[in-house]
């Protein structure tokens, strides 16, 4: 089951249907839509275009988290599929993703390859951040010294991303979750409207399940575009107030807790 939030963005919702319909797939899968109010006629584009695609109609924002709460509450999936409406799916990259999940029953989540349009890699998997990094990343600290090794080390940009490897989260514009981990841990917060959603997520799945970063399948991410259109002070604001819910949540410096369930996975820690 595949799940993606809209909210006004239409053309790229469009684009990420096409690429997920066009793509060849020996899975029996459903998608689910849920709009958030959109203003952009997304709604009748769906209904217009893509009549198999289950369409949920919110009659406000109900932000991310939330969003996709409704949908895994009301399917029965053993994997739900978390997608942006900024991604392009590349042909042939699904099918691997719930071969390795079936497995390897210890993944709770699961992140593949993202690459941006010009096909260089995205940084989406990281390590955890801290309070500290969060405020020098907030003075606009990784502009300034992008080089610098604690901004690096958080991207993980001190790592090639061509192997599979356990990692502390994925980014949720594509995360593959296995519905008993969601049932045990628990669904995202729906105390974050947007943002550090998927990194509290992973850090509690990582109690009893393992969170991966699989290479193998690669799809491409539009990332930011759609965020530039709406007004920059209303996005700092939101990245604040869910920056301050993670910390208060977890602590400065919050850590992955470590399973005694050893991986079958032929695959190293970063």
């Amino acid at each position: 089951m595949l799940s993606i939030v809209n909210y006004n963005t239409k053309k790229l919702l469009h684009q990420c249907l096409q690429s997920i319909f066009s793509s060849s797939t020996g899975l029996k899968y459903q998608v689910y839509v849920v709009d958030n109010h959109s203003l952009d006629e997304s709604s009748k584009m769906l209904e217009s275009l893509f009549p198999k695609v289950f369409l949920i109609r919110n009659d406000q924002n109900k932000g991310f988290a939330r969003a996709n709460n409704q949908v895994v509450r009301m399917t029965n999936s053993r994997y739900i599929l978390i997608l942006n409406p900024d991604i392009i799916v590349i042909p042939g990259s699904i099918d691997p993703m719930v071969d390795f999940m079936d497995r390897y029953p210890e993944i709770g989540a699961l992140g593949c390859k993202l690459l941006y349009p010009d096909h260089s890699i995205q940084f989406s998997c990281r390590r955890y951040p801290n309070a500290y990094l969060i405020f020098l990343r907030g003075l606009h600290g990784d502009s300034l010294f992008p080089h610098a090794n604690i901004f690096r080390r958080y991207l993980m940009a001190d790592w090639d991303h061509s192997s599979i490897a356990e990692v502390d989260w994925v980014m949720g514009s594509c995360m593959m979750l296995r519905r008993e981990a969601l049932e045990e841990t628990g669904l995202f917060d729906e105390g974050f409207f947007m943002y550090y959603e998927d990194v509290d997520l992973c850090l509690r799945m990582w109690k009893d399940w393992k969170v991966y970063y699989y290479p193998d399948s690669y799809m491409i991410h539009h990332h930011l575009q759609e965020s530039h259109k709406v007004r920059a002070v209303r996005q700092r604001w939101i990245h604040i107030a869910s920056a301050y819910r993670f910390f208060k949540k977890h602590g400065p410096f919050p850590r992955r807790n470590r399973l005694d369930r050893s991986s079958g996975v032929g695959c190293h820690e970063v």
